[in-house]
């Protein structure tokens, strides 16, 4: 369809654009026919640019990228995406601008995720607004500051803000104030002394396409097809969310489920399956009621068989509302502990080796008490001992007992809750590190901890709830303490190709693509399309979801 139409209107920029992205990813040598045959009419303009772009960085040209990527924020300032992809190939060249530019599109996005924010609120909250407003100011754009100060006056009269605003901007509001201010302007800030000039798509490409009728292939087609066949291996589970049938809507801790843990608990040589649990709890409640009808379950490998629900005999410690679990050897001795993330406390509970397990959440100093979705473990710091780090998810007044109506609650109604690093100091206990992780917009579901191609200490990739996603790297300051590093924005991995928050929830890791890096598959929220996160060799990430056929339309 959007072929028929470049063919109808080849001067359409806008739909010439979108189907140059398209080829950019799927089809070199079309990309190059396509690229050719783009009328004078359009060629100069910034969305043609920013593809223009798009195809220098795939085909590791990153000077030739920033160069169409700067080309675009002079023309458009508020170009959301290219500003993200500039700070990426900037990153690339260690520019002495890589940090305004991160800023400013990390900036933009969260411009963007406040206009959302406001556009979806009800009431007379003009919390959405003052972002928005204060947001505008802060880039230079004072028509669009006043305009929405204005607008938030007229909503609520009694808003002292909107006043500030108005009385401080509107007399520079003349004629000849053009939108952004000149001033503002981060482009002209920017030494393109380094960056090279676009010439043609076919000069840039990494290989050469052999013949006109497409790009050279470089590796043989899979020959083999997968096929998985559902059967009966005894697994049988339904977490209990709590729900209370007499009460309509749902309430916030109904919407998350539970977690999987797959250890080999026996060391049998077979994985075994740990469901983390709900419970019962009353509306109005502020906290749950535990039951032996709702504990978290074991299911037994048996060789490879089926699975048999061992829970009685292992007789796992259970005295919490279940949200995650991450298997572990906290204490090195060879037998498969368990992290267990709950709505209130976590427990760790430590593997005797005898069949039983022992809650050791008091001896190894876990006392927090807040809403945990996800937990992982891992060496973080490198001194041989597993870490645990706690994905946090929302917190504030009435969290447990507000009741939604329609099918869910927005996070956007409460406040982050800021995730947690526990270090292991060898002898069983663990120790929160301040300061180590974001403490604004952390609305975390997920986690997963591996290692990019470029780094040889481990990183972690958090999935956030209609807030940017986090990428924490592990590095050690002056002094050798123990920190972690947001890289999301520069990464690729905050937000998606569009620079847009989704509501991210589960992910999976492996090598999509098969070049030897692990890629990152998101999961998101009802009438969200997933993300594909690809790694490239540079251990940045591209949002590849619409090239790979993955996004609806």
């Amino acid at each position: 369809m959007l072929t028929g139409l470049v063919q109808e209107t080849p001067t359409d920029a806008t739909a010439q654009a979108l189907l140059g992205e398209l080829l950019a990813e799927a089809d070199a040598a079309e990309f190059c026919r396509w690229h050719r045959a783009l009328p004078d009419s359009v060629r100069d303009d910034p969305e043609i640019h920013f593809v223009e772009g798009l195809w220098a960085r795939r085909q590791n040209q990153p000077a030739v990228a920033a160069n169409r990527f700067l080309t675009v924020i002079r023309r458009v300032p508020e170009h959301r995406r290219a500003m993200m992809q500039l700070a990426s190939v900037l990153e690339l060249q260690n520019h002495p601008a890589t940090t305004v530019v991160r800023q400013r599109a990390d900036a933009l996005s969260q411009l963007s995720q406040a206009v959302d924010t406001f556009l979806s609120a009800t009431g007379d909250n003009n919390h959405p607004a003052q972002r928005v407003a204060v947001g505008m100011e802060d880039m230079g754009r004072l028509w669009e500051s006043c305009g929405w100060a204005f607008y938030a006056r007229q909503q609520q009269t009694t808003t002292v803000w909107t006043s500030e605003i108005l009385n401080r901007l509107t007399p520079l509001l003349q004629d000849t104030l053009p939108q952004t201010q000149p001033t503002a302007q981060l482009a002209a800030r920017i030494d393109a002394s380094g960056f090279a000039e676009w010439t043609t798509a076919e000069a840039l490409l990494r290989e050469p396409i052999n013949s006109s009728e497409g790009p050279a292939t470089t590796t043989a087609a899979p020959t083999g097809i997968v096929r998985f066949e559902e059967i009966d291996a005894g697994v049988e589970f339904t977490y209990f969310n709590g729900d209370d049938p007499t009460t309509p809507g749902v309430r916030m801790f109904e919407q998350t489920g539970g977690g999987v843990a797959v250890p080999d608990i026996d060391l049998d040589g077979y994985p075994d399956i740990v469901f983390t649990q709900g419970s019962t709890w009353p509306t109005g409640q502020s906290e749950p009621l535990f039951d032996d009808a709702h504990r978290d379950q074991f299911l037994r490998n048996r060789r490879g068989t089926r699975f048999q629900n061992a829970t009685d005999i292992l007789d796992l410690p259970d005295n919490g509302f279940g949200q995650g679990c991450a298997a572990t050897d906290f204490d090195n001795d060879g037998f498969p502990d368990l992290y267990i993330a709950n709505v209130g406390r976590n427990q760790l509970l430590r593997n005797m080796g005898d069949g039983t397990f022992l809650d050791w959440s008091d001896p190894a100093e876990i006392h927090g008490q807040k809403w945990t979705t996800s937990v992982a473990a891992a060496d973080l710091n490198g001194d041989g001992y597993p870490d645990l780090f706690d994905v946090n998810y929302v917190q504030g007044n009435d969290v447990y007992e507000m009741i939604c109506g329609g099918k869910g609650c927005s996070p956007a109604v409460f406040s982050g809750t800021p995730d947690e690093v526990l270090l292991s100091d060898g002898a069983g206990r663990f120790h929160q590190i301040d300061d180590a992780v974001p403490t604004i917009d952390s609305k975390g579901l997920g986690v997963v901890v591996f290692r990019t191609g470029l780094n040889t200490s481990p990183s972690l990739f958090i999935a956030n709830d209609q807030v940017a996603n986090f990428f924490l790297r592990t590095e050690h300051d002056q002094t050798g303490k123990f920190t972690l590093a947001n890289d999301a924005l520069l990464a690729g991995l905050a937000y998606n190709e569009d620079g847009v928050s989704m509501a991210c929830m589960g992910i999976a890791i492996d090598d999509a693509n098969g070049d030897g890096l692990p890629d990152l598959f998101v999961t998101n929220f009802k009438d969200e399309p997933n993300t594909l996160y690809s790694q490239q060799q540079d251990g940045l990430f591209l949002d590849i979801t619409r090239m790979t056929g993955l996004k609806a339309p």
